[in-house]
């Protein structure tokens, strides 16, 4: 399947107790990581994380089934800015089903990454951001 339609996502529909993980700055770059069991729990449910980055290259991943680092079949990750802008997508990488998104910030700010099911399934990942 092709990438979804989506223009923009309404970043107001992060929850108030994110989802369990850390996040902080180390040796002047920015992490991210969620619990190895972080969970999509319903069909079509986006876990959203708010973080903030720099301006400049970021790479996300989530690991699912494919890596073994959770039983989430087919991981897909979007990050989105404050305005709702799509700035970066992916689905699969490198023959995997687990997708690795490169993707650049022109501007520091509060940007937010999506986590879902590619096919609207559930189960557990683990989403690095470095």
């Amino acid at each position: 399947m092709d990438q979804p339609n989506v223009s923009s996502v309404q970043p107001s529909v992060v929850p108030s107790g994110q989802p369990s993980g850390s996040s902080g700055q180390s040796s002047g770059s920015f992490y991210f990581d969620t619990t190895p069991d972080s969970r999509i729990d319903a069909r079509g449910e986006i876990d959203l994380y708010q973080v903030q980055l720099t301006a400049g290259h970021h790479t996300v991943s989530v690991h699912g089934a494919s890596s073994g680092g959770g039983t989430l079949h087919d991981p897909a990750v979007i990050v989105v800015d404050q305005n709702g802008n799509v700035v970066g997508y992916q689905d699969d990488s490198s023959g995997s089903l687990d997708p690795t998104l490169h993707f650049d910030t022109s501007s520091a700010g509060t940007y937010y990454i999506g986590v879902t099911d590619f096919y609207g399934g559930t189960g557990t990942y683990h989403a690095v951001l470095i």
